[in-house]
């Protein structure tokens, strides 16, 4: 349950330690919340968050290592796999989140809009199929491509999981800020930076 043990802990120290931030003080922040209401939409988030990263992101890990144990991996180092998980993992999740998007698919992704200012934890507050196919999807489908060593997965892994929770979603302003644009005006920002670039929806 590597992969697991690695997503999951990534998740839950950052998200906790923001929402512990989140309640003691609004400092550095592009929004304010009273301790209150961070605690109310947490207990809102909190079911739905509990089904994507245990009933979704658990099975799909332990399929993940079985499908990858016995796989010859590459041997590209570091910075070469970073460089093309990250712009696969871009095109993917740009395209995966602009189909998602669509009216005929927005049903599911407006959960994940319920909050035009999110908090860190809803990183992972998404309708399951959404979060299945535009997240876990878009995040994944790499290491079937390029079968990077485990440590590099695990280093990724807790980048990844450890920027989208904090950065894309706590509000903080010393980060970017490009997500929290695509929450608030929907048509922007969809994916990591470089496929927004070339399509004209970086903002």
């Amino acid at each position: 349950m590597w992969f697991f043990n690695y997503f999951a802990s990534s998740y839950i120290i950052t998200s906790a330690a923001s929402f512990i931030y989140d309640t003691c003080t609004n400092s550095f922040k592009h929004f304010s919340r009273s301790k209150e209401e961070v605690i109310n939409s947490g207990k809102q988030m909190l079911p739905t968050v509990c089904v994507n990263l245990f009933g979704v992101t658990l099975p799909y890990s332990l399929f993940i290592e079985n499908a990858i144990r016995d796989v010859e991996r590459n041997d590209y180092g570091l910075f070469l796999n970073f460089a093309m998980i990250f712009c696969v993992a871009d095109f993917l999740t740009y395209w995966l989140h602009r189909l998602f998007h669509h009216p005929r698919f927005y049903w599911m992704h407006k959960v994940h809009h319920e909050y035009v200012n999110p908090l860190a934890m809803g990183a992972l507050y998404a309708h399951p199929i959404d979060y299945f196919i535009v997240n876990l999807g878009s995040f994944t489908l790499p290491i079937f491509i390029f079968y990077p060593p485990d440590w590099i997965i695990k280093s990724i892994t807790i980048l990844s999981v450890s920027i989208t929770t904090i950065q894309s979603h706590g509000g903080y302003t010393f980060f970017d800020d490009s997500h929290l644009k695509h929450h608030k005006y929907y048509k922007v920002n969809y994916g990591l930076g470089i496929m927004d670039r070339v399509f004209g929806t970086f903002r």
